[in-house]
Parts: C-alpha cells; structure tokens; sequence
C-alpha cells in the first residue's frame, strides 16, 4: 500500500541520524525509506526479506543487510525493535510520529486499530505506566486516609519453608472449600548451589546484564534467587545439550553484541533464541575474516561499480 510521509528539514540535523551516520552511512541515508513503511501508528514489520520487498525491490540490498540496518535504527534509538507471536516489528513513540505527520487525525486512531501488535516494553510505554501507577498510588492512599476500617484484619497466611521445592504450577483462585481443587501433578524446580555450573553460569548472565542496564530488575545473587536462571540453564545443559563453555561463550558474546545485549535479558530468553544467536555470531565473524584492509569512504560507489560489474 502506498502511503504518503511528511519528511521535514530537521531530518539533515536530527543528532541521531547524524551518529548513525558516522557508523553506517547507507543506513541513514534509507531512513526515509523506512517512514514511507510505517503504518498511522508508526509501527511496521522489521521481517528483513518483507522489508526489502516491499521497500527496496529493486535496490541492490540483501536481507542481511536490510537485518543490519534494522538493528542499527534500533540501537541508535530511531526506532524501537520488538517481537510479538515470534514475529518481528518495528515502532516510533507515537508522540514523536504524531508531530510531524500532521494530517493523521488522533481520533482515527482511538477509534481503530493497528494490524500490527502494540510494542507493550517500548520505552515511551513504560514511563506512562510509570506516570499512571504513580497516580494510582495517590489516589488509593486519599482514599485509604478516609476509611475506618472495624472489622480485625485476618492473621497472614504461614509462609511457606524457603528450602521447599519451587512448584511451576499455581492453584485456580475460583477454588472454594465447598469445591476443593482437585490434586494436579506439579514440576518441582530444583535449587542449584554455588559450586555448581547452572548456578555459576545463571551468576555470569547476571553480571552480564547489569553491566550493560545498571538498573535492570535481576534475580538476587544466591541459589534461591537465581533458581529459575539456573533452572533454565541446566534445561539447555540437559536437554539441548548444550556445553557449558558453549552457553558461558554466547552469554558473552550475546552482551558484546549492540542489538542482542538489549533483548537477551535471561536464561530463558537464551534458550529461546539460541539459533538465532548463533547465526548472527557466525555471520558476524566471517564479516570480521572477510573484511578488506581499507574500506572505502564511498559505500554507493562500491555498490554501484559492483552492480556494473555483474551486468557487463
């Protein structure tokens, strides 16, 4: 579908443009290509191979490449990457969308709705969560300052021994005395202890995270805290067989790596994308061996010289 985009003149001074351009000048040169793909809500599917065929037909770009400029407007913050049902997108705060594409009318939006999932962890997202809770808050302590209460309030429940056995599954809150649940098999997560690799690894993603997000919300350092991650981690040991020096050696790299440091974020995570992980390391390597001693400072003409090449 063709769509019309209102690009402006402070596109040419835009500072994030300008630092993506340092890096990878053809990635901000197609950034306007991009906008014609965004939908009223500023949100598109970031699938390399539909990108590139419903934007750059006939332009001499791989999907690969397309996958590279991707993750670059992600990292410089043009756009925010996501996934939803295992598919990928793309999306710009709507406020910033909004400001410039003047003649989209709000009211369209509230009244209908995108084809393309919300980006429900996009940072613009969480600080009006932010915002609202804080409200909430408010309100709720106004409202408690103006009730009595008399009725006693009911003894708490005993909690329960921190050296049980965690249970994966939960009992349905619609349970009744009258109506006792009937028993359900339960998976028991075992606790790891701190001479153990589960633990040592789930410890070393730990580190990992924190030092690229000094504020990310992790497990606390101690078998009981990191019983899940290790949990998920002896599952990729056991079950994906999987070394641990193989696990220790994407957990690193997978940090080392601009895109995926903001998006593997756990253990679980970790297992989920894991081939993934590893075509994009392997690809990344053999850019490393094959990449020429001087690279030029005029990407298109290459491309173009290129092209001729391969037609003459």
């Amino acid at each position: 579908m063709a769509r019309k985009r209102f690009v402006t003149s402070e596109i040419s001074t835009d500072r994030k443009l300008a630092k993506l351009a340092e890096k990878n000048p053809v990635a901000a040169a197609l950034w306007p290509w991009f906008l014609t793909a965004l939908d009223d809500w500023g949100r598109m599917s970031a699938d390399p191979i539909e990108v590139k065929l419903a934007i750059f037909p006939a332009f001499p770009y791989s999907s690969g490449e397309v996958e590279e400029f991707i993750k670059l407007y992600h990292e410089f913050e043009m756009a925010y990457f996501y996934e939803a049902d295992e598919k990928p997108y793309l999306a710009i705060n709507p406020d910033t969308w909004l400001k410039y594409q003047t003649y989209i009318r709000k009211d369209k939006l509230e009244k209908q709705n995108s084809k393309i999932p919300e980006p429900l962890g996009a940072p613009w997202i969480a600080k009006n969560k932010t915002v609202d809770d804080l409200a909430t808050k408010n309100v709720a302590k106004q409202q408690s300052a103006t009730i009595n209460v008399l009725s006693p309030s009911p003894s708490p429940s005993p909690s329960p021994s921190p050296s049980e056995n965690i249970s994966t599954s939960e009992h349905s809150p619609d349970t009744t005395p009258d109506q006792p649940e009937k028993p359900k098999k339960t998976r028991q997560i075992p606790l790891f202890d701190e001479t153990t690799e589960q633990y040592k690894l789930a410890l070393f993603m730990r580190d990992c995270v924190l030092k690229n997000l000094h504020n990310a919300k992790v497990p606390e350092p101690t078998p009981e805290g990191l019983r899940r991650w290790a949990y998920d981690i002896d599952l990729m040991i056991r079950i994906d067989c999987r070394s641990p020096d193989e696990i220790r050696e994407l957990i690193d790299w997978s940090h080392r790596d601009p895109f995926w440091k903001a998006n593997i974020l756990s253990p679980g995570k970790l297992r989920e994308k894991w081939d993934t992980l590893v075509a994009n390391k392997q690809r990344a390597e053999e850019r490393i061996r094959g990449a020429p001693a001087h690279k030029s400072s005029n990407p298109f003409k290459d491309r173009l010289r290129r092209v001729q090449s391969d037609e003459g």
